[in-house]
């Protein structure tokens, strides 16, 4: 679902509570990887890190060139990695996961790990299936 939100806190902020907890991780794990100089903006109705275009301004259709991108969808929550395209080593690690969710097979980890943290903290929502795999997503069953 396309959101209206003007930043990527607001877009967090809008989510409910069974979505929020994860996009948080998912967005405090992104962030802590994100190469320096890429801007967090909302951009496509998705929570977005973009070469902005002060950077890179020669783009055909006028927006900034998207480098990852989160979203919570209808049924599902995902994780764009547009990086996927930038190098040898990245395609390489695309082309042994095949036709899998590539995004999910590099988060998948770090996001087990929050899982297992907030159980440890008494959080039960931990627990629960919150869309944090890829089920429902078009490569679910790759």
């Amino acid at each position: 679902m396309k959101s209206e939100a003007a930043t990527p806190a607001a877009y967090i902020a809008s989510l409910t509570g069974d979505r929020r907890k994860p996009m948080t991780e998912v967005r405090r794990v992104v962030r802590a990887h994100v190469p320096k100089g890429f801007a967090e903006v909302m951009s496509f109705g998705m929570s977005a890190w973009v070469v902005p275009l002060a950077t890179y301004p020669d783009r055909y259709n006028g927006q900034p060139l998207v480098y990852a991108a989160f979203a919570s969808q209808k049924n599902y929550m995902s994780l764009y990695l547009m990086c996927i395209y930038t190098g040898a080593t990245a395609k390489r690690r695309f082309a042994r996961v095949g036709a899998k969710c590539a995004a999910w097979t590099l988060i998948a980890v770090r996001v087990q790990r929050a899982r297992r943290d907030l159980a440890a903290d008494g959080d039960d929502s931990a627990n629960r299936r919150s869309g944090d795999g890829d089920e429902g997503s078009p490569h679910a069953d790759a």
